[in-house]
């Protein structure tokens, strides 16, 4: 639950604050503007999460779980008011369709791999950590 709410946090402090090229001057609204330093959040979360799991299986279903938990997440916030503010279905489509444009531009290529690698990276690091058992 927490590796989910930590990426939609970096998803979402990334959405509010885009200011690339592709958004400024261009104008596209499903512009990602991902820096390297969101991308490294990204990984170093999966890292984390990977090192305090320690069991794979449980640490592959967990960063697809995130994944998935990150996006209703994303979503929720940015379909939220629209929909609190009983705006025109017209208007609330829109924002629907934009937001499941960036939400699905901001998980995929880059995110989601680095997210894999920083899991398995974490994996590999908990595995090196002392038991919490035989470290007493």
């Amino acid at each position: 639950m927490v590796w989910g709410g930590v990426l939609a946090a970096i998803f979402l402090n990334t959405f509010y604050h885009r200011d690339c090229y592709e958004f400024v001057v261009v104008q596209s609204v499903t512009a990602t503007c991902q820096s390297t330093l969101d991308l490294a959040f990204v990984f170093l979360a999966a890292v984390g999460a990977g090192a305090t799991i320690r069991d794979e299986s449980y640490a592959i279903a967990g960063f697809l779980f995130a994944h998935i938990e990150a996006s209703i997440i994303f979503l929720g916030v940015l379909l939220l008011p629209p929909y609190l503010a009983d705006s025109d279905p017209a208007l609330l489509s829109a924002v629907a369709s934009q937001s499941f444009g960036v939400a699905l531009g901001s998980q995929f290529p880059f995110a989601i791999f680095l997210s894999l690698i920083g899991t398995l990276v974490g994996l590999y690091v908990g595995s090196k950590l002392p038991d919490s058992e035989s470290a007493g």
